[in-house]
């Protein structure tokens, strides 16, 4: 009795991890879309922002792209994940996903 007892809690343990480790992948999926699609709106429109210094009649402060020229490196780095993005690769947060497939996998293993 004691044995199937055991064998019980070793399931209900192996399920509850292989949820946690599901639930986390689709959060980071979630979390990965949003910003995405949150990032490509925001990169076009950093795009199309001039570089020059604004004028009160050409440009409002508003829309004027500061990045660009205080910092150019910053700038680039932005327009560097634009890419990838509409390649529809991701280049966010790849050690936190490949931890996650990792435990997902052991999860799997251990409910086996």
């Amino acid at each position: 009795a004691a044995s199937s007892h055991d064998d019980w809690n070793y399931f209900q343990n192996a399920f509850r991890f292989l949820e946690c480790c599901g639930n986390l992948l689709l959060k980071l999926d979630a979390f990965e879309s949003h910003f995405l699609s949150t990032f490509a709106a925001k990169a076009t429109h950093l795009q199309t922002l001039s570089p020059m210094s604004p004028t009160p009649t050409s440009i409002s402060l508003q829309f004027y792209n500061y990045l660009l020229e205080r910092r150019p490196a910053k700038y680039q780095q932005a327009v560097d994940l634009v890419y990838p993005m509409e390649q529809g690769t991701s280049p966010l947060l790849p050690e936190s996903r490949a931890a996650a497939l990792a435990f997902n996998k052991l999860a799997h293993d251990f409910a086996s």
